[in-house]
């Protein structure tokens, strides 16, 4: 096995001196997307390149810009080298369209609705009416501890909530609300007594988590002491606390599940704040949605085999439609080559436009016809004709690719 990720220059480097025993003994390569575009597109390691009798594509709902550029050029790379593809991805509303674009019959197409799942997963909702703020948070405290008191002693509760700063918040007002129902154990483990309890307790370094443990509430974030990050999760995982509080970003990587899974709000803030004195301008601050991907994942979380599950989101009153819609239904799925939210100069990805220029630096791409042809094997353009309200299509497809190639080009010089 060999892996690769991040940046490719020093692991090319090191892996091309040994290119012959690669070659020879490597049975599975493990690529970021990232990494495996650099490695179809550098032209200095032709020796390096391995030729697989098995490809897996990973969490194609998540077909970023990045990816589809790497999924792309493979597939035109392995044009004249038949290999057998497998992709996996979560619960899509249309799989046609994916499938279609990757050359895959109907009989190689297998899909399963949210509905359809083995282990049974109960989603549901509630709304909020307050506009994102501390306020909001603040309302949706009482209800947050209702639902957590109203699950069986048994079973283990994860909270997921916008930033690593509000963690400790929710915690404290976790216990003020222990402390008006007169709950004095909290959420401990049914069979853990405060003495085993106290024997925890002493092992942690950062001593403000202790309240919250001997309440049986704890944390888990990258900003954490490791020795408490490791120990935090043991003790959810052993059921001796029976709520860990975890900030949105960490959904891709918590390691853990739960009877129980709580989306506490579904916006965050993004950016700092403003050193400007203009009064008119105090914050460059704004409020940002979570994305679908990001609340699959933390669905996905309540998905426990042969054990039933509850996924429990408070949200917006004006998103709760379109979230359940989704999460019980399938996900959309579309290009992001064009049609960038964070960018409001240019609707063209970042990626594509970086892709492009490098590609013109090193050679790859000679000409206009060069980056004409890759861009009409690119799932942007096999949508283009599938949903042309989405991408603001005006005439046909072929000019609307003409004029971003011209737009890329004349970016590119």
């Amino acid at each position: 096995m060999y892996q690769l990720r991040g940046s490719l220059d020093v692991k090319v480097g090191l892996a091309h001196k040994r290119s012959d025993f690669i070659v020879e003994q490597a049975r599975v390569w493990i690529f970021t997307t990232r990494c495996l575009l650099e490695l179809l597109t550098d032209t200095t390691i032709k020796g390096f390149a391995y030729r697989p009798s098995l490809i897996v594509f990973r969490d194609l709902e998540i077909l970023n810009g990045t990816y589809e550029i790497a999924l792309s050029y493979l597939l035109l790379a392995l044009q004249s080298h038949p290999v057998r593809l497998v992709g996996l991805a979560s619960s899509l509303n249309d799989i046609d369209a994916l499938s279609q674009w990757l050359n895959v019959s109907e009989d190689g197409q297998f899909m399963l609705s949210p509905a359809e799942r083995d282990q049974a997963i109960a989603t549901t909702s509630q709304t909020f009416t307050i506009p994102y703020s501390a306020a909001l948070m603040r309302a949706m405290a009482k209800p947050l501890y209702d639902r957590i008191q109203a699950t069986p002693i048994h079973e283990n509760v994860l909270v997921f909530v916008p930033s690593t700063s509000q963690c400790n918040a929710i915690i404290s007002d976790l216990l003020t609300q222990c402390a008006l129902a007169m709950n004095m154990r909290g959420f401990i483990g049914e069979a853990v007594s405060q003495d085993a309890l106290g024997l925890y307790t002493n092992q942690f370094r950062n001593r403000g988590m202790v309240d919250g443990i001997t309440k049986g509430l704890a944390m888990w974030h990258d900003r954490m002491d490791p020795n408490d990050k490791l120990l935090a999760l043991r003790l959810f995982m052993e059921g001796v606390v029976r709520v860990l509080i975890v900030p949105r970003e960490v959904c891709w990587n918590i390691p853990v599940r739960a009877g129980l899974v709580i989306v506490m709000g579904t916006q965050y803030t993004t950016g700092t704040p403003s050193a400007t004195t203009d009064p008119l301008r105090t914050s460059e601050r704004r409020v940002v949605e979570y994305s679908l991907h990001e609340l699959v994942r933390m669905q996905g979380r309540a998905v426990r085999y042969g054990k039933t599950g509850h996924f429990h989101i408070m949200c917006q009153s004006e998103h709760r439609d379109s979230y359940m819609r989704f999460l019980t239904g399938g996900l959309p799925l579309e290009s992001q080559l064009i049609g960038e939210e964070d960018n409001e100069e240019s609707p063209i990805s970042q990626a594509i436009r970086d892709w492009v220029e490098r590609q013109i630096k090193t050679g790859n791409l000679k000409s206009k016809q060069d980056l004409l042809d890759f861009l009409t094997s690119t799932f942007l353009a096999y949508r283009l004709e599938k949903n042309p309200t989405y991408y603001d299509l005006e005439d046909d497809r072929a000019n609307f690719l003409s004029r971003l190639v011209d737009s890329l080009w004349t970016a590119s010089d």
